[in-house]
């Protein structure tokens, strides 16, 4: 486990700021060559970002003059109107961030946002705890300045970096942002689940998609937004593995007895991983 909210050296060319769960902070990433830096997500509000900076300058880590967003969640996005210099971003999250821009995320606003079905408890529980009222208030999520589709390839000094619209449950804008020198990888929150359905849940026409890409780009470490370790290949294949092994059990044995379908997976995979991983994919499979 790596102490929350502290900037490490974890390839060559990219370091992570660590995530915190108190105020649900998500990781932060800069890719640098020594003379220039791109920053991965703004974070959870200036506070957050200016943290960031300042752990980068004691590091001697040039100042990131460009950001990529990995999706338009608030605590990926708060920190927006601190960064001065350009983003960039999928044509989806920069259409959130106009309708967001619109929302009132103060202390009477928020309930209605939840209300509605905008946001949700777990963000209104949390948002409070990152940023005031009157910080709320002013409130102004600049839009992007670069907006892409499907990839952009990005060059910090010799370096390649790749953004890639993924998908899936938890947002449908993801982007994943590799960075090919290091077999780095940077995904924010794509593999969560879906947290605005009554139930938490992957669909497979989601999940197996996102799947394929992240494996498609080789990457040797996975850096996700809400993990306070680093996620190493095999790691990511053995999820991968189980859950194309569930959705075919479940297409075997049928959905009616999750137990059943358990035991059966078990025989092939870690029982953790499989409990970790079992109820949401069952929760999923009507609207696969």
């Amino acid at each position: 486990m790596h102490p929350e909210c502290t900037l490490h050296c974890v390839s060559e060319h990219v370091w992570w700021f660590t995530p915190e769960a108190r105020r649900d902070r998500p990781s932060l990433a800069v890719v640098t060559d020594g003379r220039e830096s791109l920053l991965l997500d703004v974070g959870a509000s200036p506070a957050h970002l200016a943290e960031l900076m300042a752990a980068l300058a004691s590091n001697g880590v040039p100042k990131p003059s460009r950001a990529v967003l990995t999706h338009a969640h608030w605590d990926h996005v708060f920190g927006l109107d601190a960064f001065d210099g350009e983003v960039i971003a999928h044509r989806t999250t920069s259409a959130q961030l106009a309708r967001m821009r619109t929302w009132d995320y103060t202390d009477a606003g928020l309930p209605g946002l939840v209300a509605d079905g905008r946001e949700i408890a777990f963000t209104a529980e949390y948002i409070p705890r990152e940023l005031t009222d009157a910080q709320r208030r002013d409130l102004k999520l600049r839009a992007p300045d670069v907006v892409f589709d499907e990839r952009i390839d990005l060059e910090v000094g010799a370096l390649n970096v790749e953004a890639h619209h993924v998908g899936g449950d938890h947002a449908a804008d993801s982007v994943a942002i590799y960075v090919p020198d290091d077999r780095m990888l940077f995904i924010g929150d794509c593999l969560c689940d879906d947290l605005w359905s009554p139930v938490r849940r992957y669909t497979r026409s989601r999940f197996l998609p996102l799947l394929a890409k992240l494996e498609a780009m080789e990457a040797g470490t996975i850096i996700e937004g809400h993990n306070d370790e680093l996620l190493p290949r095999a790691q990511f294949l053995a999820l991968a593995a189980v859950v194309r092994d569930t959705y075919a059990t479940f297409d075997r044995l049928g959905p009616a007895s999750l137990e059943r379908v358990r035991a059966d997976l078990i025989t092939r995979h870690a029982a953790e991983l499989v409990d970790d991983l079992l109820a949401p994919l069952a929760a999923g499979l009507d609207q696969s």
